[in-house]
């Protein structure tokens, strides 16, 4: 078979431009987003997984490499980034969310339109991916827009996110909310809301990261270690 010359020019491209690490912007990749370095840092050996509140589990905490990814996966169109940080996680165990029923949190349908996809439905993919079930998009809608969530304290988080969502049955009654990271649970506890109302009976969170509070993150850390968290 015959390459094109495009095809036999990628080595030398490669060598030429190489494809920077995402989190350090200085060092080359050594697997599709990061450096060995930040590799290494961003993912720990022996992480498992981290459970902020009772039905909640946190694929990783969110330290300067993950929050790096995330932010590439929703504001660079970096979609890929969804299943990386999934495969990357070690937890308790896929067989837990076998058969699950994902529902991505929803975005306004303007950011929607701003940015072109949805961040939560890539990561709900990349779970069923990993541990089986089905998405059920469109059961959770935006019922009015909100401010950005990034730089508010807790009571501010749950007032913004108060009222934001609605749900429409049939819905099974035992479902998991996905999202990108869960700092508060002040969207995650909105969504949950809509869905009570709705008939489901239980409402499991699966996201990405886990932000701990900034006054608590030494106290969170230190527990997670003793307890195998």
């Amino acid at each position: 078979m015959k390459l094109s010359p495009w095809r036999l020019l990628e080595p030398v491209v490669e060598y030429l431009v190489p494809a920077l690490c995402v989190h350090c912007k200085v060092r080359r990749r050594i697997d599709e987003y990061l450096c060995a370095e930040c590799l290494r840092d961003g993912f720990p050996v022996g992480e498992r997984g981290f459970c902020p509140m009772d039905l909640v589990f946190c694929l990783h905490v969110l330290n300067p490499v993950v929050r790096s990814l995330i932010h590439a996966l929703k504001y660079k169109s970096m979609q890929g980034v969804a299943a990386y940080l999934v495969r990357q996680a070690n937890p308790l165990g896929w067989q837990v969310w076998q058969d699950a029923c994902w529902i991505p949190v929803p975005i306004h349908p303007a950011r929607l339109r701003e940015r072109g996809y949805n961040q939560a439905d890539y990561i709900a993919r990349a779970l069923r991916a990993q541990a089986g079930g089905r998405v059920f998009a469109g059961v959770l809608k935006r019922a009015r827009y909100r401010s950005s969530q990034t730089h508010l304290e807790s009571d501010a988080r749950r007032w913004n996110a108060a009222g934001c969502f609605t749900a429409r049955a049939p819905v099974p009654q035992e479902v998991v909310l996905v999202d990108d990271v869960f700092t508060t649970g002040s969207t995650t506890g909105a969504c949950e809301a809509a869905l009570l109302r709705v008939g489901v009976e239980l409402v499991h969170v699966v996201t990405l990261a886990f932000e701990p509070k900034k006054d608590g993150v030494r106290d969170f850390m230190l527990d997670s270690q003793t307890w195998g968290m």
